[in-house]
């Protein structure tokens, strides 16, 4: 049996708070990559991912630059675990960086955080890769998550399956728990 976490990069690992009390205490809030992650939810994630064998599929907007890029970020960063996939890319998502900056060149830039997705174009996309990845392989018994800030964009039938995450404080102890007994619970 496979379990899948998926996992939305802002507001679960990116938060606003982190944001504001690193930029307040002079500390690096960015890097080449964007936003530094908060370390508390890092370290959640990781024992998240101990405790279940999850498969990380980021669901984030990040998804755009694909699975090397997420990969190289999370290599970057040292993160305690492995992206295993991300969502295929929806043609309607757009994205813009500030100030015209090159990511691809390691120039330090920002997200517009006024990029708009479709409301529940994320559920259908996960509900396609499930399909392809479980579903259609007969892994009726596979289990997964989702962490995201936001549970209006998913269906019904996900709502189960979701652990909502306070956008400004992260991946919680609270979100940790809870995910781990949906992955491991029978």
């Amino acid at each position: 049996m496979n379990k899948y976490l998926f996992l939305s990069i802002q507001g679960v690992l990116c938060t606003s708070q982190d944001w504001c009390r690193l930029r307040n205490y002079g500390r690096p809030c960015l890097d080449k990559y964007g936003n530094v992650f908060n370390e508390m939810a890092v370290h959640n994630l990781k024992k998240i991912v101990e405790e279940t064998d999850a498969k990380i599929v980021i669901t984030d907007f990040e998804r755009i630059y694909g699975l090397d890029w997420l990969r190289n970020k999370w290599a970057y960063r040292h993160m305690p675990c492995e992206i295993y996939d991300c969502l295929p890319h929806p043609n309607f998502m757009e994205l813009t960086t500030i100030g015209n900056k090159d990511i691809s060149e390691g120039e330090k830039w920002k997200w517009d955080l006024g990029v708009t997705v479709d409301r529940g174009a994320i559920a259908m996309t996960i509900e396609a890769w499930l399909y392809r990845n479980v579903y259609q392989k007969n892994r009726r018994k596979d289990r997964y998550a989702i962490l995201d800030y936001d549970d209006k964009q998913f269906l019904v039938k996900q709502q189960r399956h979701m652990v909502v995450v306070d956008m400004r404080e992260g991946l919680t102890k609270k979100d940790y728990l809870q995910t781990v007994k949906l992955l491991n619970d029978a």
